[in-house]
């Protein structure tokens, strides 16, 4: 039974689909592709729809899936447009001046060695050697909501500086080869030259390992939390207080006014797991809020695992360079407008 309430609310999510998709429906120059674009996000948020090609044509009623694999592959469109597009509504609905950039890497195992990026690799999602693709993606999170603010993928020395494998995959002559870490900053720096409001970067092991973006973060006063292997003391001061954090370091940078704190993290729900942060913030930033910034970060690794699915984060079936940002960029539409409307209609 559809009450007055539920469909005043199917009626307002229906305006806000309609609303976001205008926001990059300039950027197609023609009607055939502008369509499959709307028709292509619809299937992703759809929840019986298969998110592959051929079930998001099904969803949109045609019966082959040509038309959302020529999106994706020859259609003239600018994906990276569109992305900015998506940030400006993303901030519109979600923007707060105490929100998180969370840096996330993705693996998404592939067979064969043709799409782009794949080779046998370490993959952030097992730990394991795998063949697989790599994506960094920049997530945003405030009290009102959680989105994909932008995303890039990893491309190996094995893919950047081969002439026939590039050429194979369409991989633009400006792409040189970057690491994770720079990739990360790339993304981060676009977010600060279009003023997107935050006041954290939090992030995993492999960019705690990067001193230079550490460095690059600090030179720009910019306050981070990034997880780090655990140090052999942490467990045995965890254990003697009998606490679930506890603060293993704590003194003055070459900044004046800022701080560097190392923390330690042991659930007790699950005694044996410790976590470690290091954190770069202003003097006198409290434990809480250290702790709430950590919250975050795991809060987002669980919704973007739990996402993926939904939205077809991971169910592409493409090669080629551009398409692979394509979809992932239709993909962060899906994310932003079921965050916005969440925060429209809060449970």
């Amino acid at each position: 039974m559809i009450t007055a309430r539920s469909a005043a609310t199917r009626d307002s999510w229906w305006a806000e689909l309609e609303d976001m998709l205008g926001r990059f429906a300039g950027r197609f120059s023609r009607v055939e592709p502008r369509r499959r674009a709307a028709e292509y996000v619809r299937g992703l948020l759809a929840p019986e729809a298969r998110k592959t090609g051929s079930g998001l044509a099904s969803a949109a009623g045609h019966a082959t899936a040509d038309g959302m694999h020529k999106l994706l592959n020859s259609s003239r469109w600018d994906a990276d447009a569109v992305r900015d597009d998506l940030r400006g509504y993303a901030v519109e609905h979600l923007g707060s001046s105490d929100a998180v950039l969370v840096l996330r890497e993705m693996s998404f195992a592939k067979k064969g060695t043709r799409s782009v990026g794949v080779q046998r690799q370490p993959s952030p999602a097992t730990g394991r050697t795998e063949n697989c693709q790599i994506g960094i993606f920049l997530t945003y999170a405030s009290a009102r909501g959680t989105t994909v603010l932008d995303r890039e993928l990893f491309l190996p020395r094995s893919w950047a500086d081969d002439p026939d494998r590039r050429a194979a995959a369409a991989v633009p002559a400006g792409r040189t080869y970057a690491t994770r870490t720079q990739l990360a900053e790339t993304m981060v720096e676009r977010a600060l030259a279009s003023k997107v409001p935050f006041a954290w970067v939090t992030g995993d092991e492999n960019h705690v390992r990067d001193p230079g973006f550490r460095q690059w973060l600090e030179a720009r006063r910019i306050p981070y939390l990034l997880t780090t292997p655990r140090p052999r003391t942490a467990a045995t001061r965890l254990r003697a207080d009998n606490r679930e954090w506890v603060v293993l370091a704590r003194h003055r940078s070459q900044y004046p006014g800022w701080e560097r704190w190392m923390l330690a993290h042991h659930p007790h729900s699950r005694p044996e797991e410790v976590s470690c942060y290091l954190g770069f913030c202003p003097a006198g930033t409290s434990l809480a809020e250290l702790i709430r910034v950590a919250a975050v970060r795991d809060d987002v690794h669980t919704r973007l695992r739990a996402g993926a699915g939904e939205v077809g984060l991971d169910d592409y079936e493409v090669r080629q360079y551009h398409a692979w940002y394509r979809h992932m960029t239709l993909v962060m539409a899906a994310y932003s407008f079921l965050a916005a409307v969440a925060d429209a209609n809060p449970m």
